[in-house]
């Protein structure tokens, strides 16, 4: 009993770190930075092919970011990478730096088999500990490789401001990759094309 508890546990911490990497580890970053001149946000949102690709050897993938969007490899909270914006955007008295982050979990320690499987205990967990979570239609779509791939929207509050994630998930030898955008939800707007581009460059090198 104790056993399946915590392999219950081990799941839904997994889950989680998924949706707010992108928000608590900014927020911190935020905080610990000299003051950033707000300048306007629609000037770096928009990815184009000048972006540089991303390659990463040890996992097998590549990714076009952002152009003039910062790299961290730190694995800060247990991401592969994090891509954040220079420019930061601000809610009422908070500030945000949306970012795209790269997560990667073997099926195995979830107890899952597929990327059905995956989605819909991402979302249970989500529902159950985020009641205020609005979820979007679902996307399914396939890389450039042909692999199948979904693309999960979603709303939520997080310390008072309203926050949108958008969520590629795909799975490669048995390995789920889970890459989000988190932004503020009344900037969404200005991000819609970048993560769609971002998502569309996503490709297996292994």
């Amino acid at each position: 009993m104790n056993n399946q508890k915590g392999f219950t546990n081990i799941i839904l911490v997994t889950i989680i770190v998924v949706i707010l990497v992108g928000t608590v580890g900014y927020f911190i970053f935020i905080k610990k930075s000299e003051p950033i001149t707000q300048q306007p946000t629609t000037a770096q949102t928009t990815a184009s092919n000048s972006g540089k690709a991303y390659q990463n050897n040890q996992y097998g993938f590549e990714v076009k970011h952002p152009e003039g969007w910062a790299i961290d490899e730190s694995g800060k909270l247990g991401t592969v990478v994090i891509f954040f914006n220079p420019v930061v955007d601000q809610s009422q008295s908070q500030t945000f730096q949306a970012n795209i982050n790269i997560l990667i979990r073997p099926l195995k320690n979830l107890g899952l088999k597929n990327i059905d499987e995956y989605v819909n205990l991402d979302k249970s967990m989500l529902l159950k500990y985020f009641p205020d979570v609005k979820f979007y239609p679902d996307e399914k779509i396939s890389l450039s490789d042909g692999k199948e791939a979904r693309i999960i929207s979603l709303s939520r509050m997080q310390n008072n401001m309203l926050i949108h994630d958008r969520h590629l998930i795909v799975i490669n030898n048995d390995n789920a990759y889970v890459m989000a955008l988190t932004a503020l939800d009344s900037k969404w707007d200005t991000y819609i094309n970048l993560i769609d581009s971002v998502f569309s460059s996503f490709k297996f090198i292994q």
